[in-house]
């Protein structure tokens, strides 16, 4: 549900937020809500006011409960360490805000709401910070895996992190009840990584493809970047190739039959026009095989 428009970004409520909210209101908490809305919210714009700063298209945020999704038309290929930067960008605004309540506390003494102020922050920084995908820190080490193992693959790793983080919860929650104590943060976080986890990876694999065809306009731009040779069975599908594919390198692979035999050599732009011709199920041999007419493009190999 879209709720505002600011600095030209479009900003929707996830309606697992609204759930929360009404809880909050029907506990008599709702000052705690707003300014957890409030903390959330700029959470997020931290992120798209710098991507923004570093060049990277936003089309929108969505709020959650303990974080959001950022809408973007994806980072630079040839700089693949800006996502890095863009997801950094959350939690150290969060600790910020946690310092700034600390001087509050200093020259003011308590003050209503300072305490939950403090603890959100904090909550928000240190969740957001956990190395697996959806989170900040899945994005900030994707961006460095993705440089040796490929986005893609980097993605996959992260996104079962975050499986496995969503059990980990789920076993602290279980077992703090059965203990006789009810932690119910511990189920509302894992419920959190679960929604924004699936939503994640509906779009993970656009998100690839469109950092591969970056990498097109990267070397336009920079007229040069290194390449990185591979060896691969002709049985290799394209879209596993693609997940591949590493930031700031163009690919040339060779590719090999059963027996180890040089079939002949295709270069990632070519896997590229397979893939985004619809034809990520047909393989390395299939685009060496091709004759002109049968290529996406209808250029020789």
């Amino acid at each position: 549900m879209r709720i505002a428009v600011l600095s030209g970004i479009p900003v929707y409520l996830n309606p697992y937020f609204l759930v929360m909210i009404a809880g909050y209101v029907a506990a008599g908490l709702g000052p705690q809500v707003l300014l957890l809305f409030l903390l959330v919210t700029a959470h997020e714009f931290a992120h798209l006011l710098v991507a923004r700063v570093c060049g990277v298209e936003v089309f929108g945020v969505e709020l959650f409960p303990f974080g959001g999704m950022a809408r973007t038309g994806g980072m630079p290929a040839d700089e693949p360490l800006v996502e890095a930067v863009v997801a950094t960008a959350g939690p150290l605004n969060n600790f910020l805000l946690y310092g700034a309540g600390l001087a509050l506390l200093r020259a003011r003494g308590e003050a209503p709401l300072v305490s939950f102020y403090l603890d959100a922050n904090m909550s928000l920084a240190l969740f957001n910070m956990i190395p697996a995908l959806p989170l900040d820190g899945g994005r900030i080490l994707r961006a460095f895996l993705a440089q040796s193992v490929g986005y893609g693959r980097a993605s996959a790793v992260l996104t079962r992190a975050g499986k496995a983080m969503i059990m980990c919860l789920l076993a602290w929650g279980l077992t703090a009840y059965l203990l006789g104590e009810f932690v119910p943060n511990a189920f509302a976080f894992a419920f959190f990584l679960f929604v924004a986890g699936r939503r994640e990876a509906e779009t993970s694999w656009y998100l690839v493809a469109r950092s591969l065809l970056l990498k097109r306009e990267a070397l336009k731009r920079r007229r040069m970047i290194p390449i990185q040779h591979a060896v691969a069975l002709g049985s290799v599908k394209v879209k596993e190739v693609c997940g591949r594919f590493t930031p700031n390198r163009q690919h040339l692979i060779t590719v090999m039959d059963q027996s180890m035999n040089p079939l002949g050599q295709v270069w990632e732009i070519q896997v590229l026009d397979w893939l985004f011709a619809g034809k990520g199920e047909a393989t390395l041999g299939d685009i060496v095989r091709s004759g002109p007419a049968d290529r996406p493009d209808g250029k020789p190999t």
